[in-house]
């Protein structure tokens, strides 16, 4: 039998340090069936309303099972990928002020 841990969409738009334009969602479902921690996550990023990345995730007790990405008028990857990083400090600044690293279980 499975049960839910957790189910949710982080969902945000900014603007990066070039002035590039971003929307991103990000969708994490974690699941815990038989004592094995499932973890499905898509992540999509759309810069300046014309270039698009999906990338989706499955984990199993937190090791990477499968991974998918597809882009979509995305010319120049490396460009792209500069941004990505920009986007995920940025993001990962935000949530783990909110989202202490220390903490103890319940």
């Amino acid at each position: 039998m499975s049960a839910n841990r957790i189910k949710m969409t982080v969902e945000g738009t900014g603007t990066l340090s070039d002035g590039s334009t971003y929307k991103r969602i990000l969708r994490v479902r974690e699941s815990l069936d038989n004592e094995v921690t499932t973890e499905e996550s898509t992540d999509e990023v759309t810069l300046n309303s014309d270039q698009k990345v999906m990338v989706t995730t499955f984990r199993a007790n937190g090791k990477v099972t499968s991974e998918n990405v597809d882009q979509t008028g995305v010319s120049d990857p490396e460009n792209f990928e500069e941004k990505w990083r920009e986007l995920n400090w940025r993001w990962s600044r935000v949530l783990n002020f909110h989202v202490p690293i220390t903490y103890s279980k319940i």
